[in-house]
């Protein structure tokens, strides 16, 4: 299972890649602008003191070794095929350095935005600050667009992530706001009739399924 969940955040740490305050040093990232912020409408800003939760998600710890366990672990034939890991022994191996997460946070705190959680995995650090904080802190703008008949928070601009953070963090989660409909459904028919299964045999070949 745990080796189902580390490919699935392998996966999904690059979905939305960081942001920080800008600085003289800091790298541009396009990537946290959603594609349709090209063709939705435009409603306005998003209200300064609104206020938002992110979530910064770091990567991996020994990523390339990570990528060989999930393989294995998940390959029959291989040596540690279905040899799972308990949480202590991942965490153990994968998880990010003390030292990176504390950065991170470090960082955090000085664009203003006010610390939160970190997961037991060390994977997401949580922080939380009105918009405009946010929205200074990263570097980008945030704008209310009409999506689907929603109205839908997300960045209209790339965020911007200092240099020194670029090899930890991998993405973060909370800029947007957009909130995906279930597929509308009906419940399935039920069968014409149940009928019972004939007995089983009490010996090898006494009844032969017809």
């Amino acid at each position: 299972r745990l080796a189902g969940l580390a490919a699935a955040a392998i996966s999904a740490a690059t979905v939305v890649p960081a942001l920080a305050a800008p600085t003289a040093h800091s790298l541009s990232l396009t990537g946290i602008v959603p594609s349709w912020v090209k063709t939705a409408p435009v409603l306005g800003a998003v209200d300064p003191a609104q206020m938002l939760n992110v979530e910064v998600v770091l990567n991996y710890r020994n990523s390339g070794e990570l990528s060989s366990f999930v393989h294995s672990v998940s390959t029959p034939g291989t040596k540690e095929y279905r040899h799972f890991l308990t949480n202590a022994q991942f965490n153990g191996r994968f998880s990010p350095a003390q030292g990176d997460i504390a950065k991170v946070q470090r960082w955090l705190k000085s664009t203003g935005l006010t610390l939160g959680s970190v997961s037991s995995s060390g994977i997401l650090v949580t922080a939380h600050g009105s918009a405009a904080v946010v929205q200074h802190a990263l570097g980008t703008t945030l704008k209310l667009f009409k999506l689907d008949g929603q109205v839908v928070r997300a960045p209209a601009t790339a965020a911007k992530l200092p240099s020194s953070l670029t090899s930890i963090v991998a993405g973060i989660t909370g800029l947007d706001s957009l909130r995906y409909k279930p597929t509308s459904h009906r419940d399935a028919d039920p069968p014409a009739a149940f009928l019972n299964a004939r007995p089983c045999s009490d010996y090898w070949d006494q009844k032969l399924a017809t």
